[in-house]
C-alpha cells in the first residue's frame, strides 16, 4: 500500500501559510515546552519578563486561532510541509500508520485551542505583571 501523498499547494501565497504555519508550529511547541517546564514563570519584576510573557502568549494565541479555525486550510498546509519534510523515507505504508494520519487533522485542531487557552493565560499573567 502506497501512501498517499498531499498535494503541493498551487498558489504562492498558500505555500508561503504551509511554511508560515509550520514555523509557527514549532515555535509553539517550543513555547509550550518552555510554559510546562515553568521557565518563563518565574517571579521577576523586570518588565522584560512581563513582555516576554506577552509575547510568547500573543504567539500562542495566533497559531491556535490559525490551527483551530483552519484558515485558508493551514492543517493540510502544515500537515503537506510536515510530509515534504518527510519525503526521504519509504513510499510504503502500514494500516494503522493511514489511520493514525486521518486523526492527525483534528488533533491539530484540538492543540490549537488548547494554545489560544494557554496564551490567553501567559499574556494575562505577564499583563498582571505591569499593572
Amino acid at each position: 500500500m502506497s501512501r498517499p501523498q498531499l498535494e503541493a499547494p498551487a498558489r504562492a501565497r498558500d505555500r508561503a501559510l504551509g511554511h508560515a504555519s509550520y514555523w509557527g508550529f514549532a515555535l509553539c511547541l517550543l513555547l509550550t515546552v518552555i510554559t510546562l517546564l515553568g521557565a518563563l514563570a518565574v517571579h521577576g519584576h523586570g518588565a522584560w519578563l512581563a513582555w516576554a510573557k506577552i509575547g510568547s502568549g500573543i504567539v500562542l494565541i495566533v497559531e491556535g486561532i490559525v490551527l483551530s479555525r483552519d484558515v485558508r486550510g493551514a492543517r493540510r498546509l502544515l500537515l503537506w510541509r510536515l510530509q515534504e519534510r518527510r519525503n526521504d523515507q519509504s513510499t510504503t505504508e502500514r494500516l494503522s500508520r493511514a489511520l493514525l494520519r486521518r486523526a492527525v487533522a483534528p488533533a491539530l485542531g484540538a492543540i490549537g485551542t488548547a494554545w489560544v487557552g494557554l496564551g490567553l493565560l501567559f499574556a494575562a499573567l505577564g499583563a498582571a505583571t505591569l499593572v
